[in-house]
């Protein structure tokens, strides 16, 4: 007590700002050694929390393994939660242990299929597993929110579309991607009919995944596409585009046609494309009408149908692109003349002078 007294009496002969400096010194070092030692307990808790879930996780799956092969060996299917392990009943009233077989029951799901994976498939819904997942669907986490619709696409549970359609426009791209993919997986084509409510764009990598799950379903009935042709999301409408190039839907023939009036760019070349890939003869006028229009890859995509389609009437249409300033056009517009009048073709040879267009037309020529 006296050394602290001797102490203070002596820091008191400094200035007050060197008295304040040591202040500050000493605060510091108190915080830190505070802090050492929090981080210290911390890195232990959690070094305990990660040994507790790999031993745990190692339990549940040998008991959740060997339960789905016995009742596949005995042919029954227990649906009852007081029938399920008891390792299995006894976790699920614990945050972090409900967490890891939930977990695990999704692992073991992906593994497995028929008889076995409908063991895994009841335990899901005759515990508070169900209740769990639902709850997740209300959280202000969006990663949670996720997680929840993640649960219920695994598990095929169809009885929760409408609380999953409340998050299709969410601000969040993960949890809508989960949102969307439920729909798909669980009801193939007639799931499509969220894309009625999106206001959000697909990107490129939903409609691969899209297509990728519809094409793993047989013998589909598709239904509900020409609504969507008309959607005011540009994104949906290049979606369905795809739709009917990949499943050859002519029927819509009449809505595609009129998708080279849209007002997106992007939209208007698609179906220029998909028109092309169809040879729908009788939308070329209408791609005359509007080429001046067109941007660049429109016009390209038009010129790439004509090489298809093209007869006699449409010589002057061709002649009145050669000049096109756009090499592609250019290339194209002269290789369709030349199939379909070698005399104006030869005629043209003579007439241009421009040393560049010259260079296209025998290249063409002699190719």
């Amino acid at each position: 007590m006296i050394r602290i007294q001797n102490v203070i009496e002596y820091v008191e002969h400094y200035p007050i700002f060197i008295q304040v400096v040591w202040l500050v010194v000493i605060g510091l070092t108190v915080c830190i050694l505070i802090s050492v030692v929090f981080l210290k307990i911390m890195r232990s808790h959690l070094r305990r929390k990660e040994n507790f879930i790999a031993v745990y996780q190692k339990k549940i799956e040998i008991v959740l393994i060997e339960f789905v092969y016995k009742q596949y060996e005995n042919g029954i299917v227990l649906e009852e939660e007081a029938s399920f392990p008891k390792a299995i009943r006894a976790g699920l009233h614990n945050r972090l242990k409900r967490r890891i077989i939930l977990d695990s029951m999704i692992k073991l799901k992906a593994e497995v299929a028929g008889e076995m994976a409908q063991t895994i498939q009841t335990m899901f819904l005759n515990t508070n597993l169900f209740d769990y997942a639902k709850e997740k669907l209300q959280s202000d986490k969006w990663h949670i929110v996720a997680l929840g619709i993640k649960s219920f696409t695994v598990f095929k549970v169809t009885t929760v579309s409408e609380e999953i359609i409340k998050h299709i426009n969410h601000e969040r791209v993960e949890v809508r991607r989960e949102a969307q993919l439920y729909f798909v997986n669980l009801f193939g084509f007639k799931g499509l009919g969220f894309l009625k409510t999106l206001t959000v764009p697909l990107s490129e990598w939903d409609q691969i995944q899209f297509l990728a799950v519809l094409n793993s379903f047989n013998d589909q009935k598709i239904e509900g596409v020409e609504p969507l042709l008309k959607s005011l999301n540009s994104s949906v409408v290049l979606f369905v585009l795809k739709l009917c190039k990949v499943y050859s839907l002519f029927e819509f023939k009449t809505e595609i046609i009129e998708l080279l009036f849209h007002k997106h760019p992007e939209v208007r070349v698609e179906a220029i494309k998909l028109v092309s890939h169809f040879q729908l003869s009788e939308a070329k006028n209408v791609l005359k009408e509007v080429f001046k229009e067109l941007n660049a890859d429109g016009k390209i995509a038009v010129f790439r149908m004509m090489k298809e389609v093209a007869n006699q009437e449409d010589v002057p249409f061709v002649l009145a692109n050669i000049q096109d300033l756009n090499f592609h056009i250019k290339l194209a517009a002269i290789e369709i003349l030349k199939t379909l009048d070698t005399e104006k073709f030869k005629e043209l040879k003579n007439s241009i002078h421009d040393e560049k267009t010259k260079e296209i037309i025998e290249f063409v020529a002699y190719s």
